[in-house]
């Protein structure tokens, strides 16, 4: 039996490596509230089917380099709820992301930072009621392929502000908008194209227009 998604529950201190080399058609695997401390670099390793990542609500205070290197396919992933201070630079970058959860973590702002994108990051995944249209013509059937079983829930991904991430650290800017910071205090940090994170790829660009620059080194 080929398993599709994975439900992880109790304590895990620590994902070690390999951990899921016998399920790796994988799309969905959820690993929220499991107590996790620790990751290794290689324990998402093989599942590049994977869609979804949930390591919410967990102990986690930093993220090993490489970690999502196979994971080519994912679209959401969802860190809120953690103690990260920072994550590295390239992390996601080869994943086509369309959310990525960050807020509730203890931040500290610099320039690393300054390739987040607003647009994956302060969103949420939400689903509506999606009526099939060619099937459903009132006007030549009276209604009869309208029903409750022709209809679907479809996912969407919108913008809320309440998820956006905050900073932690330097204390000045304590408990203001990430994106904030980066507009106002980093606006001249330097962007390297070797340093894009969160999912830079041709179908979810990370980098907006005004931050496209090259400018003077800042300082965190």
């Amino acid at each position: 039996m080929l398993f599709r998604s994975l439900k992880m529950q109790g304590k895990v201190s620590r994902i070690s490596y390999d951990a899921f080399n016998e399920v790796p058609k994988l799309e969905r695997l959820i690993l929220k509230k499991c107590g996790i401390k620790k990751i290794s670099m290689d324990a998402f390793y093989g599942l590049s089917s994977l869609l979804e990542l949930d390591l919410s609500h967990n102990m986690l205070t930093n993220l090993p380099p490489g970690l999502l290197d196979d994971q080519v396919r994912l679209e959401e992933i969802y860190l809120q709820h953690n103690n990260l201070v920072t994550i590295p630079q390239n992390l996601f970058r080869q994943s086509p992301l369309k959310v990525a959860r960050l807020d509730n973590n203890q931040w500290h702002c610099s320039c690393a930072m300054i390739s987040w994108n607003p647009k994956i990051v302060n969103k949420v995944k939400r689903y509506g009621i999606v009526k099939n249209q060619t099937l459903c013509q009132r006007q030549y059937d009276k209604g009869s392929m309208c029903g409750p079983e022709h209809i679907k829930f479809q996912a969407k991904y919108v913008y809320e502000k309440k998820v956006s991430p905050v900073c932690s650290t330097p204390s000045k800017f304590s408990q203001r908008s990430v994106f904030e910071v980066m507009r106002k205090e980093f606006k001249f940090c330097t962007v390297s194209t070797d340093n894009v994170d969160l999912g830079a790829s041709t179908r979810a660009p990370i980098l907006r227009s005004e931050e496209r620059r090259v400018g003077k080194e800042c300082r965190s």
